[in-house]
């Protein structure tokens, strides 16, 4: 599931917008549909994107890399 994240939300809002439409709320299908269309715009997640940047340009765990960028900590186990 975890390869296929956004793929599953976005097949369990299409589900949802189905039902809430069998059931005659409109409205809410699409607020579900305007909110989805807005917050999962891109269908393969940037975080992995971000995840994979912070990794490479740091050489560690992205949690580290921004407490390195944004608090200048470091750390025990970096070398130099």
């Amino acid at each position: 599931m975890v390869l296929l994240h956004n793929w599953v939300l976005w097949f369990l809002a299409f589900v949802a917008i189905a039902w809430l439409l069998a059931q005659g709320m409109w409205q809410l299908a699409i607020l579900v549909l305007f909110t989805n269309l807005v917050l999962k715009v891109p269908l393969f997640g940037s975080h992995l994107l971000l995840y994979a940047l912070f990794s490479r340009s740091y050489g560690m765990n992205p949690r580290y890399a921004f407490f390195k960028k944004f608090y200048s900590r470091k750390f025990p186990f970096e070398m130099n």
